[in-house]
């Protein structure tokens, strides 16, 4: 039978009742009565612990649900849940809030929240219109689920205003990591194994495995959206030399930037979410969810040794002020599971040193990005996190050892695009581009970049 469980009581499920009435209905006003069986639960109002009541009850019966509420003027229907499938309404709660909040307004909620002298949050009042639009949408999306086709608010929300009715629908991109509906498994040992296979390049020019017209199908639809979006915010700027795009990543605590540069502003938009999803899968353990927490003493047979791979000057440590404590072989820490390509074997690093640990204190060393890397098969990461690593080195190398190295000129190089953009640089800023052979005894071609202004006189 097609029968709905309504959850929940007042004038918006009143009138759900009523569109749904070609369908047996039995009410609840809370999920502390007995369950009868369902083919769909709906649970109007309410907030984000009963959602995270109505997850715990109705995953392991396995009964969809749908879920409809007010939050801050907004009314908010989706998305359409399926137990045991990736997507739930804690997915969407994390989406929805954190692409919603910038931490100007986070920050004030939190003053507003613990301030004895604030003002009391005011909820406004919903007016019938508003009432029976959501009750409509509510209601047709449960008569599409309940006869078999396909909700617009699977993997969804809608977003209401509630005073103009203004009505949006939203991806809502599932969250690996969800306590609710995460399929991430423990890392291992046996998982971090390592076996590479041949991947075929687009082009004997390219070293990509995907074209960034492919990318395109997927980028922006999958990660940017204002509302709900990995990505919540974008900007393109007419003053930069070439066109730039910068998309905003909201984390818990910050906002982070991210920029494209390319010849037009759709590959730059492309470039900066790429360079976005980099960030966010460098910050922490996105596909699986580590374990090991011991010390490098009870782990050496397994683990690399943080020594060997540099720590900070002596004098630096000695600063009272110096914000990273010196290793203790014998401290426990959290490590995850690598796989050395020397050694040809698992191994496990400290998670500080796997994952970006810049801010975040109490570590032994200043780990940022160096050889993080995207790409469109695991062949492919590896290869450009490697070529990441030569770059920096290479850099350094010639930095700290004031090597010399000599100066190529570009002209020679055969390639049109490069003399073209270089002379871009020129005309627009007068900036002159000079370029240094810096490669070093791996013998991977690497090229130190400059651009040098003009001295000015006053």
């Amino acid at each position: 039978m097609n029968t709905v469980v309504i959850i929940g009581e007042g004038p918006l499920a009143d009138t759900v009742c009523k569109y749904l009435s070609e369908f047996p209905i039995v009410r609840r006003s809370a999920f502390g009565e007995d369950l009868p069986p369902a083919r769909l639960v709906l649970v109007l109002g309410g907030n984000t612990s009963v959602h995270l009541q109505a997850e715990e009850i109705l995953q392991p019966l396995g009964i969809p649900w749908l879920r409809c509420y007010e939050s801050d003027g907004e009314g908010v229907v989706g998305p359409l849940v399926r137990p045991g499938t990736a997507g739930c309404s804690q997915c969407a709660e994390n989406r929805y809030s954190m692409a919603r909040n910038s931490k100007e307004d986070i920050g004030d909620l939190l003053m507003r929240l613990t301030s004895s002298d604030s003002l009391p949050i005011s909820v406004p009042e919903v007016s019938p219109f508003a009432l029976r639009h959501l009750a409509s949408i509510v209601s047709a999306e449960a008569a599409k689920a309940l006869q078999g086709d396909k909700p617009h608010s699977e993997n969804r929300i809608y977003l209401v205003n509630l005073i103009d009715l203004n009505t949006t629908i939203h991806y809502i991109l599932p969250d690996a990591s969800c306590p609710v509906c995460g399929q991430c498994s423990e890392d291992s040992k046996e998982a971090a194994q390592l076996t590479l296979g041949s991947c075929k390049k687009l082009s004997r020019d390219t070293y990509r495995s995907r074209s960034m017209s492919d990318l395109q199908k997927v980028l922006v639809k999958d990660y940017w959206d204002s509302r709900t979006g990995l990505f919540n915010g974008r900007e393109f700027s007419f003053l930069s030399t070439f066109a730039c795009a910068v998309v905003n990543l909201p984390l818990p605590m910050a906002n982070e930037l991210t920029g494209g540069h390319s010849h037009s502003f759709a590959g730059s938009e492309l470039a900066a979410i790429l360079e976005g999803l980099e960030r966010y899968c460098g910050i922490a353990p996105r596909g699986k969810r580590t374990v090991v927490y011991d010390s490098f003493v009870n782990l050496k047979d397994d683990a690399i040794d943080p020594l060997k791979v540099g720590l900070h000057a002596q004098e630096h440590m000695e600063r009272p002020d110096f914000p990273y404590l010196r290793f203790d072989p014998d401290a426990d820490i959290s490590w995850v599971w690598g796989y050395s390509l020397l050694q040809e074997r698992p191994i496990l690093v400290p998670e500080l040193l796997a994952y970006y640990s810049l801010g975040y204190g109490g570590g032994f060393v200043y780990e940022t990005s160096n050889g993080c890397a995207l790409g469109g098969s695991r062949e492919e990461a590896i290869l450009h996190g490697i070529l990441e690593i030569v770059e920096r080195d290479s850099f350094l190398m010639t930095w700290y050892a004031k090597l010399p190295v000599p100066r190529l000129d570009y002209r020679s190089s055969g390639d049109k695009e490069l003399v073209t953009m270089i002379e871009r640089v020129r005309a627009v800023t007068g900036y002159e581009v000079l370029l240094y052979n810096t490669t070093m005894e791996n013998g991977i071609p690497s090229i130190w970049a400059i651009a040098k202004g003009e001295r000015i006189s006053h």
